[in-house]
């Protein structure tokens, strides 16, 4: 539902949440811990938590890990503010800018960044050359592309082909029926245009932004992503920076947003099963505690409620839809410049590679100067070093950065790596809808069951990332306030 009649409809209850105090007692009289458990203090639980409470509703959340924010995460023990997840807030993204405005925490101001960090360009290595200016790049035999388009680097020719070939006339469209015929995959689309073989891997099976890969991404998936970014810039103004700026990080969000509810959140509490029935639910988590509701918001990512059971088992396509739907990889790894290399080779900052350390951004420190070199490793690329023990990632993507870029030797030194895939309650980033999965799976996995809601960024159905986490959790809470 839009947000604009959600919040319509919130204010319009009126003298309705009147009833509430006297649910919340009548819950506790039928031995409800409260009336409501989130399971979940990422983004998403948190403003279902935090609808719900303002309604007067008592409300309970719990979470499998020690701390709040779910994959929004603000690394510590840096030089600058560093995200592992939740890496940008757009100007966009109401919710979160909102919550960030309520809380104090917008910064007027953007992060510094040195002249040379502002300064665009970036560069290729692929199957063991460099090419630093897309001149280089259009005169070689390794570029596959075929006219004006032998002037775009891979990534370019993917977005350019994604905004021509998109039928979305809004990012709300993406599920409607009449798209189903567009869930197919990226591939797929993309050879309909004549892209040869070579082509076809360097625009979708080289770093991709989701998935593994062009045959196992839906296509409909990446529509609806481009068209929610184009929308995203139409609410910037001429020379307006695309990001918010929070204090001391992202995380410090999910932080401020657990700090205004009324019962602090449970943490620890790994959920291993669910009964529910008409009377209510009941958690109960790997260690035996419990927890009893009258309903709940359930905001597991797939591959979390895949160690969950359900007692009486939930409806065959929710099932089907966890034990399904992948997730997106990214492995990140964190090397600290000793040496201003660029000096010595005169070459860009940024570098798109077909290596394992794949993409390579050069990050900021608290000064705004160069920092740290990062490596963005995504799709199979990830796999590989998942498999890897830390330290022998670490000398891998060393390794790979001296071989793309000789003057980093003796200039950068491995810090640390972050991977989602291997925290235990994420399994990954984000959501990849593979072909036929939206269609299939979209809304019949957002649907509530019984006293049953499902929030998450895996069932927003308007906005990405975290702004989805955010409306995913508002619209289960309004579910939830429907039925109260």
């Amino acid at each position: 539902m839009p947000t604009n009649l959600n919040r319509r409809r919130f204010l319009s209850l009126g003298a309705a949440t009147l009833a509430f105090p006297a649910l919340s007692q009548f819950g506790r009289a039928q031995s409800y811990d409260c009336d409501v458990v989130v399971v979940g203090a990422g983004l998403s639980g948190l403003n279902a938590a935090r609808h719900l409470q303002m309604d007067g509703v008592r409300v309970c959340v719990v979470e499998a890990r020690e701390r709040v924010g779910g994959r929004v995460l603000t690394l510590n023990g840096m030089n600058g503010i560093h995200e592992a997840g939740g890496q940008g807030i757009g100007l966009g993204y109401a919710r979160m800018v909102s919550m960030a405005e309520e809380l104090g925490i917008l910064s007027p101001t953007p992060r510094p960044r040195g002249a040379l960090l502002q300064q665009r360009g970036s560069a290729l290595f692929i199957n063991h050359q460099t090419f630093s200016t897309k001149e280089a790049w259009a005169s070689s035999s390794e570029n596959p592309f075929a006219g004006e388009n032998r002037m775009l680097f891979p990534s370019e020719l993917a977005r350019a082909l994604i905004g021509k070939l998109n039928p979305l006339e809004d990012a709300e469209d993406w599920l409607k029926p009449k798209h189903a015929k567009d869930d197919v995959s990226l591939r797929q689309v993309f050879a309909a245009t004549g892209l040869n073989e070579r082509a076809l891997t360097l625009t979708t099976d080289i770093n991709p932004s989701y998935g593994d890969g062009g045959n196992a991404i839906s296509a409909l998936m990446h529509f609806f992503n481009s068209a929610w970014i184009k929308r995203q810039f139409a609410f910037l103004e001429p020379g307006q920076t695309p990001f918010a700026t929070i204090k001391g990080g992202n995380q410090r969000i999910p932080e401020g947003m657990a700090g205004l509810l009324n019962e602090p959140v449970r943490m620890g509490f790994v959920l291993k099963h669910v009964e529910h029935d008409r009377s209510g639910v009941t958690l109960t988590s790997a260690d035996g505690q419990t927890v009893r509701a009258k309903y709940a918001v359930m905001t597991l990512p797939t591959n979390a409620m895949k160690s969950v059971t359900f007692s009486p088992a939930l409806p065959a396509i929710k099932r089907e839809a966890a034990q399904t739907l992948p997730y997106s990889r990214v492995y990140q790894g964190f090397f600290a410049i000793q040496k201003p290399f660029w000096e010595n080779d005169g070459l860009p900052l940024t570098y798109w590679t077909d290596t394992l350390a794949a993409r390579q951004f050069t990050l900021p420190g608290a000064d705004g100067e160069p920092a740290y070199v990062q490596t963005w490793s995504t799709g199979l690329a990830a796999k590989a070093l998942d498999a890897m023990p830390q330290e022998q990632a670490l000398q891998t993507l060393l390794d790979d950065i001296h071989r793309i870029r000789p003057a980093t030797r003796g200039a950068i030194h491995p810090v640390r790596t972050w991977s989602w895939q291997q925290e235990a309650f994420s399994g990954g980033t984000y959501v990849a809808w593979g072909p036929g999965h939206i269609t299939r799976y979209a809304n019949a996995f957002s649907e509530p069951h019984g006293n049953l809601s499902f929030a998450g960024e895996h069932t927003s159905r308007l906005d990405r990332g975290m702004e989805g986490a955010m409306e995913s959790g508002e619209r289960a809470a309004f579910e939830i306030l429907d039925r109260l």
